[in-house]
């Protein structure tokens, strides 16, 4: 049984104007970059937070990587920003092969 969205999402995704229909896509296959920040550097954070001025953060253990702008028009324009934004901390900063 898949579990239902609690009340202040019910019917975010269905009503929406601009969705249409809905393709299952991994995540790994649509943000390589993020799959592999989370797998091997660290962890991201989605979501308004007092702390901090941005809507979504590539984080490790040492602090914030890359943080993104303070808000998008959707989640998935934050997941595009965030996926570029790690592409270019791995390839400056760490060294992405095993």
């Amino acid at each position: 049984m898949r579990p239902q969205p609690n009340n202040a999402c019910a019917g975010s995704l269905s009503s929406s104007p601009r969705m249409t229909k809905v393709t299952a896509i991994s995540f790994d296959a649509s943000y390589p970059h993020l799959s592999c920040w989370v797998t091997k550097f660290g962890w991201l954070e989605i979501g308004y937070d007092s702390m901090t001025d941005s809507f979504i953060r590539a984080v490790h253990p040492g602090g914030d990587s890359w943080k993104g702008r303070r808000s998008y028009e959707t989640l998935d324009a934050a997941l595009a920003h965030a996926e570029a934004g790690v592409a270019r901390l791995v390839g400056e900063e760490y060294d992405s092969t095993d």
